[in-house]
C-alpha cells in the first residue's frame, strides 16, 4: 500500500493498478429501495460481488 491506497495486481498481465472510485451507499440504498434492484442486477450496475452490495445497505443511511 502506498500513500494508503491499495493495489491489485492482474494474474493474467502482471500489471498493477488501484481502485479509485468508491461506492456510494446512498446510491445503492436508492436504487435497491426506489428501483427495486436486486442484490445480483446491483453487482452487475456497480462491477462488485453481491456481498460487498449486501455490506454496502447494511451500513448506508436509511432514510424513513
Amino acid at each position: 500500500m502506498q500513500n494508503n491506497i491499495q493495489r491489485y495486481k492482474c494474474t493474467s498481465c502482471n500489471k498493477t493498478f488501484s481502485l479509485t472510485k468508491k461506492l456510494n451507499p446512498i446510491k445503492i440504498w436508492q436504487d435497491y429501495t426506489e428501483g427495486k434492484q436486486s442484490y445480483k442486477q446491483l453487482a452487475e450496475k456497480y462491477h462488485c460481488a453481491v456481498r460487498t452490495i449486501q455490506r454496502y445497505l447494511l451500513k448506508s443511511p436509511k432514510t424513513p
